[in-house]
C-alpha cells in the first residue's frame, strides 16, 4: 500500500490538465474577482498581466502545477488550516486583440519555494486590480443612508466594502465626452453623440462605485446643458429672465445593478483552436439572439457534444 505522503508528492508532480473556463460577460468576471477578494476568502495578494491566447493554456497549467488550484475542497481546507496560501486564477479577453488579461489571486500564507511571482497587496494603490484601463477595484466607505437602513433592519454592515469604480482617466474621459456631446446637441441640434454616450453609460457594469460615478456624470450633464443656454431679457420687464429648458428625459442616466447570476463560459482550449483556424469570432461577444450559425456550433462544441448539428437561427420569439 502506497503511503498518503507519497501519493500527495506524486500528484503534485503530475502534469496538469487544467482547461480554464472564460466567462462571456465582463461584468460577471469583475463580480467574481470582487467576491474572491471580499467574500471571506481574503485573496488580498495578486499578480495581474497579459498573455497571448496561444500561450495562455500553457501558462494556466504551469500555475496549476505550482499552486494546485484544481485540488478538491477538502484538500484546500486542510491546506488553509496548515497555513498554506490558496490561489485562484481568472481570465478575460482584451478587445481587438488575441490577448487575455489574467488575475492570479492568493490568500495570506506560505507559498512554494519555486514561486517567482512578485505579489502585490490589492489594498495599496500600486497593487489595485484593474479591468483594462477603465475600472479598478477599491475599498470605499458605505453611505450613511445604507448604514442607517441596515441598522433599522437589524442587519450587520461594514463601514467599508470592496467595489469597482472608473479610473480617474476614464472618469475624466467621460466628462469630456459629455461636454462635447451636449455642445453638439445645443449648437448643431445633433443629439446622436449624446444618445450614444447615454446608452454606453447605461450599459456599464453595475457595481456600486460605478453607479455613484454615473450619478455624478448625470449632474454634470445637467450643468453643461444649463450652462449652454443664454438667458434673454424681455422688453417689458428686463429683470425677468427667460426660464431655462430642462434636460430632456431621454438623456437620463439609469445605471443597472449587478446581480449574481449565471453566465455562459467558453473553454480556453476551444478558443485557442478557433484562433489557430483563423476564425474571426474566436470569442463571441454578441447577444445570443443575434448569433450566427458558426457561433451556435461553437457553443455546441463547448458543451461537449460529439457531433454538433447545424441549427437554423430564428430571431422570432416563441409565443
Amino acid at each position: 500500500m502506497i503511503p498518503s505522503k507519497q501519493i500527495a508528492a506524486s500528484s503534485a508532480t503530475m502534469p496538469s490538465k487544467l482547461d480554464p473556463h472564460i466567462l462571456k460577460s465582463k461584468a460577471i468576471t469583475m463580480q467574481r474577482i470582487g467576491l474572491c477578494v471580499a467574500n471571506g476568502n481574503d485573496h488580498l495578494f495578486a499578480v495581474q498581466g497579459e498573455v497571448e491566447l496561444t500561450n495562455a493554456l500553457r501558462f494556466a497549467r504551469k500555475m496549476d502545477e505550482r499552486y494546485e488550484m484544481t485540488a478538491s475542497a477538502s484538500t484546500r481546507s486542510h491546506r488553509k488550516a496548515a497555513g498554506r496560501a490558496q490561489v485562484s486564477l481568472f481570465f478575460y479577453p482584451i478587445a481587438g486583440t488575441s490577448k487575455l488579461q489574467y488575475w492570479l489571486l492568493r490568500t495570506a500564507g506560505s507559498v512554494p519555494e519555486s514561486c517567482t511571482e512578485i505579489w502585490l497587496d490589492v489594498r495599496t494603490k500600486e497593487g489595485r486590480l484593474t479591468m483594462g484601463e477603465d475600472y479598478e477595484l477599491v475599498r470605499l466607505p458605505v453611505s450613511k443612508k445604507a448604514r442607517e437602513k441596515a441598522a433599522k433592519d437589524g442587519r450587520r454592515y461594514n463601514e467599508t466594502t470592496w467595489t469597482w469604480r472608473m479610473t480617474s482617466a476614464c472618469f475624466q474621459f467621460w466628462k469630456r465626452r459629455i461636454r462635447q456631446a451636449v455642445g453638439s446637441a445645443r449648437l448643431k441640434n445633433n443629439k446622436r453623440a449624446l444618445r450614444q454616450a447615454v446608452w454606453s453609460l447605461n450599459s456599464a457594469p453595475g457595481a456600486r462605485g460605478i453607479r455613484d460615478q454615473i450619478f455624478q456624470l448625470q449632474v454634470y450633464m445637467q450643468q453643461c446643458w444649463k450652462h449652454g443656454q443664454k438667458t434673454k431679457t424681455t422688453l417689458k420687464n428686463q429683470r425677468k429672465k427667460q426660464p431655462l429648458k430642462p434636460l430632456p428625459l431621454e438623456f437620463t442616466l439609469k445605471p443597472r445593478t449587478l446581480a449574481i447570476r449565471g453566465c455562459p463560459t467558453y473553454r480556453m482550449s476551444l478558443c485557442q483552436r478557433r484562433l489557430e483556424a483563423g476564425e474571426k469570432s474566436w470569442f463571441p461577444l454578441r447577444n445570443s439572439a443575434h448569433l450566427r450559425v458558426d457561433v451556435l456550433l461553437f457553443e455546441a462544441e463547448n458543451a461537449k457534444t460529439l457531433e454538433p448539428k447545424r441549427r437554423k437561427l430564428s430571431c422570432k420569439k416563441k409565443r
